[in-house]
């Protein structure tokens, strides 16, 4: 959030939709534009990342795929999203973060439904319950200003 005050104070009606070429031009300055580009590249990587890893690992661990497949299933959706010309970032995360919601939904089904052939269940009251999947859902669909960011 400090970083966002900073921007629009700095930028005001300059500020470009990736931020940072609006400040660098604002401040004259290509270290700000490089710097804010590496550090924006390094954002994206690392969540990137992480998100592969927790699908492979979802993959392979609770859906007892093999490891090489998992990896596979992994890297083919947004290698087949550049194939097939897709060359903006913020299309292919929207794509491949509706895929991977979807997904999670479906693994959460599951454990659902595994939960519930249990006999060890742990019931819940229903206000705590309700709050558990209202947070996570409301974090899902709100961007950091109050506005949905998957349109």
């Amino acid at each position: 959030l400090l970083f966002v005050f900073i921007v629009l104070g700095v930028s005001g009606k300059l500020t470009s939709p990736d931020a940072i070429f609006g400040f660098s031009q604002t401040l004259n300055s290509n270290f700000i534009m490089y710097a804010g580009a590496l550090l924006g590249l390094l954002a994206v990587a690392g969540a990137a990342l992480s998100y592969g890893i927790y699908f492979r690992e979802t993959l392979w661990y609770d859906l007892k795929l093999n490891k090489n497949l998992a990896w596979l299933i992994t890297g083919i959706i947004p290698f087949f999203l550049f194939i097939f010309g897709v060359r903006d970032v913020v299309p292919v995360m929207d794509i491949v973060g509706a895929l991977f919601f979807g997904f999670q939904a479906f693994v959460i089904l599951l454990i659902y439904k595994k939960i519930r052939q249990s006999k060890n269940i742990l019931y819940i009251k229903g206000s705590i319950s309700l709050i558990s999947v209202m947070l996570p859902a409301g974090s899902r669909t709100n961007g950091p200003y109050g506005r949905a960011t998957h349109t």
